[in-house]
């Protein structure tokens, strides 16, 4: 057991796992916030052109 202790500092097999994983963490963080950005910026693009056709088809009341 003492001997399995002392191997294990210089043990670096797990420690490359680790990065891609935590790459991929960090990747699917940005790309999950990127999508969400452009889905708010669509729904505004599509909700402002609809309100000014809205008003553009309606007549003024003079």
């Amino acid at each position: 057991m003492r001997n399995a202790f002392r191997k294990f500092p210089a043990d670096r097999r797990g420690a490359t796992a680790v990065e891609y994983a935590l790459i991929l963490v960090v990747l699917s963080l940005v790309i999950m916030g990127g999508v969400g950005r452009v889905a708010n910026d669509l729904a505004y693009l599509w909700g402002n052109n609809a309100s000014k056709l809205n008003s553009a088809w309606t007549k003024p009341e003079n």
